[in-house]
């Protein structure tokens, strides 16, 4: 009895788990609009964007596009901003499961000898009748919405979570 219920709880969160991440397969189009971000840490929020900057989406390649992104700056929890720089190709690929993959160089400036951290976040993008709605997921499951860089010139790993919208 114990283990029937186990199972149908099990059930119900496996299904409840795949529907949080609702987004929109298939988007076409180039969509432009503001993100902000916010900069974690060992599931600390280390900083937070000051305010909101511009990107260009662009999905007009069958499943694979580019993302244009304004450089910004962040306010540190250590009571200061920092300037980024976002460098290099920003690509973005069609995962067919309402999420996409963002993949760009991430780099503070002037921070911990301004590191070179490059990312591979996953989005949840989801059409709404006012343009897109745009969350990082947490594909590393660690409680943390973002993933953190693969790979860095320093050694301070961080995670980015991205949240925005377009119209």
């Amino acid at each position: 009895m114990n283990l029937k219920k186990l199972v149908r709880a099990g059930t119900l969160l496996a299904i409840l788990g795949t529907s949080l991440y609702a987004g929109t397969p298939g988007i076409t189009g180039i969509h432009s609009g503001t993100y902000d971000l916010k900069a974690y840490r060992f599931g600390i929020n280390y900083a937070t964007t000051v305010s909101s900057y511009n990107w260009v989406i662009d999905f007009t390649n069958n499943g694979e596009g580019t993302v244009k992104l304004t450089d910004g700056q962040v306010h540190a929890i250590l009571g200061f901003n920092v300037d980024y720089k976002l460098l290099g190709d920003k690509t973005i690929t069609d995962n067919n499961d309402g999420t996409y993959t963002l993949r760009y160089k991430f780099q503070p400036q002037g921070f911990f000898s301004s590191p070179i951290f490059t990312f591979e976040t996953v989005l949840d993008i989801t059409e709404t009748p006012t343009g897109l709605s745009i969350t990082s997921v947490d594909s590393d499951n660690n409680g943390t919405p973002g993933a953190k860089s693969i790979s860095t010139t320093g050694s301070f790993p961080i995670e980015l979570n991205w949240f925005g919208s377009t119209n």
